[in-house]
């Protein structure tokens, strides 16, 4: 579902015209009829000439098992579509645009655990990025059986990586055991509305700017960009990077053998006031 497009029509072809949806449900004569429509009426509905009510959008939906805020959401774009009272245009505006903008969190794109930063555990671990960073070294086989080699790399006294390593222990998060450090829990997302997040981010970001200057130029890659465009173009940008971070998401969980720790950052803003 792409939130950014007004065009009910547009995001309903997306669907219908997916792998997944036409092995499932046939062709576009098929789910016309199983909704009660005349074939060559949507086909037009589809090529955006003709226009559905809501009664139509409501079963097209429920045949097409969409989920619920997505009905609602193409109801509301229908509805703008076809209002001829400016203001009442205005309003369901209004409301298309607040769901636009809360779709675009991170919270909706990946899978993770969303904190609670009012809990002290989260609060302490978001405070430093160090404690970020050791959680996910634990995760590569190799440093949860060596871990003081985190300290090497990170550049840390021993005694300090000590201090992290019983604090993620206390926050239930790790365990020490004989021969190595067991991660017991992780994928945690701080959401962005969150007090801490902001400081978090500008920590993490300070170490991987350190870091990165530490670096051979063939072992890290940063690109800067600087572009004159609008805020719809800045939101599809920002989209994108969203459905880039899923994707990333998804190699990641496929990789076989862990074997390092890497790092993305992506930031987006304005000069311009």
């Amino acid at each position: 579902m792409n939130y950014n497009k007004l065009d009910y029509r547009y995001n309903l072809k997306k669907t219908i015209m997916s792998p997944i949806v036409r092995d499932k449900l046939g062709g576009i004569v098929k789910i016309a009829h199983a909704c009660q429509m005349h074939g060559p009426f949507f086909s037009g509905v589809l090529k955006q000439k003709n226009h559905l009510n809501q009664d139509q959008l409501y079963a097209l939906c429920h045949y097409l098992g969409l989920k619920n805020e997505e009905v609602d959401f193409l109801s509301l774009c229908l509805a703008y579509m076809r209002s001829a009272n400016t203001q009442r245009k205005k309003e369901l505006k209004n409301k298309i645009v607040l769901i636009q903008k809360s779709r675009l969190k991170t919270d909706h794109y990946i899978e993770a655990e969303t904190v609670n930063t009012s809990e002290s555990v989260f609060l302490e671990y978001y405070s430093d990025p160090y404690f970020k960073l050791i959680h996910t070294f634990l995760q590569v086989s190799y440093y949860s059986r060596n871990s003081n080699q985190i300290a090497v790399d990170l550049n840390l006294h021993i005694d300090k990586l000590s201090h992290y390593l019983n604090r993620l222990v206390d926050f239930g998060f790790i365990e020490i055991q004989s021969s190595q450090i067991k991660v017991l829990k992780q994928n945690y997302h701080l959401p962005k509305d969150a007090y801490i997040c902001q400081s978090h981010q500008l920590s993490l970001k300070n170490l991987s700017l350190n870091q990165s200057q530490k670096l051979a130029k063939e072992d890290f890659e940063s690109i800067c960009v600087s572009f004159s465009a609008n805020q719809d173009v800045y939101n599809k940008i920002y989209e994108a990077f969203l459905e880039f971070l899923k994707l990333s998401q998804g190699y990641v969980k496929e990789t076989s053998k862990i074997t390092g720790v890497y790092q993305l950052n992506f930031d987006l803003f304005r000069w311009s006031k």
